[in-house]
């Protein structure tokens, strides 16, 4: 939850106190749909997601709208510009026909094919668009802005939202991983065309993560049946020699049954009366860095390696 986000989602708060929708207006990469799933998860709302594109059918956009509303849920329609203009003026006229049933507390809506539908008062219709897309299929019209509630996401605080990741994947030092990862996006950003630079948005780094959490752990699984074979050898090992030390001393009091077996504990040593001194470690600047972190770090860098380089 980044101060952007949090923002966010009191505007989108607000919108759904006056009955209206969210719409969600930036370029691709800033996390348009990801700050709708997070209000919906915060809330506890089962959200619906929609991939809108030229080719989605009118009626199908139409009952998706009738369904949201009969059972209360929450829909967001991705990258609405992306539809074509006999879609969104459905999509619109039944948004528009719900709300202001809403609005009038009414639980019924009379939508504009002679429908008549009954709306639940926990639902909410999102929007998110890109405009820099090219070229869009429809144009948003006007009103859109009476009906739905803008949010425009320019740039994501992405080193803050990397530092969470690598948190919420267990790995070591996660300031200095983000900052790591923030530091190679830009590069990478700066020096590549702009036809791959959504190769490096933050989905594609939260792969990355997720791929170096799953070997991470499957080389922890490995060290530790290297760990319990290594110690089941040495229990072993110290076993056998215990039974022989038995084996032998039986032998011994047999033999010398007037002799008597004492255990002395060990004297302390003294070195010639010399006191040792510990040696004593020079302050400097401290290193939060570990070997358990460098070797994850690593472990990180050969995942960007096999998943990003082939592409």
């Amino acid at each position: 939850l980044t101060p952007i986000t949090e923002r966010c989602f009191l505007t989108m708060s607000q919108a759904l106190n006056n009955v209206q929708g969210s719409h969600l207006v930036g370029p691709g990469g800033v996390g348009k749909t990801e700050t709708v799933k997070g209000l919906a998860n915060l809330l506890g709302k089962f959200l619906m997601l929609v991939q809108c594109s030229p080719e989605s059918d009118t009626n199908g956009m139409g009952k998706i709208v009738q369904g949201t509303a009969m059972d209360g849920c929450w829909a967001c329609f991705d990258e609405a510009q992306s539809l074509n203009n006999l879609s969104m003026s459905v999509v619109l006229d039944f948004v528009t026909s719900v709300l202001t049933a809403l609005k009038s507390r009414h639980s019924y809506a009379s939508l504009s094919n002679g429908q008549e539908i009954t709306i639940k008062k926990g639902l909410a219709l999102h929007m998110t668009s890109n405009p820099t897309s090219r070229p869009p299929s429809c144009r948003l019209p006007n009103y859109v802005a009476a009906i739905f509630r803008t949010v425009s996401l320019v740039k994501p605080d992405t080193a803050l939202v990397l530092k969470a990741k690598c948190a919420s994947h267990g790995f070591k030092v996660p300031n200095i991983l983000g900052v790591r990862l923030k530091t190679l996006a830009d590069l990478t950003i700066n020096q590549l065309p702009p036809e791959v630079h959504h190769m490096f948005g933050i989905a594609t780094w939260s792969g990355v993560l997720k791929r170096a959490a799953i070997k991470k752990k499957m080389v922890k699984d490995d060290k530790f049946v290297d760990k319990m074979d290594t110690r089941r050898d040495e229990t072993s090992r110290s076993e056998s020699q215990a039974s022989d030390n038995v084996a032998t001393l039986k032998v011994g009091t047999i033999m010398n049954p007037q002799q008597s077996v004492t255990l002395a504990a060990p004297s302390s040593m003294k070195m010639g009366g010399a006191t040792l001194t510990s040696t004593t470690r020079k302050m400097g600047t401290p290193n939060p860095m570990t070997l358990a972190a460098k070797m994850e770090h690593a472990l990180v860098c050969q995942t960007i390696k096999e998943v990003i380089c082939p592409r």
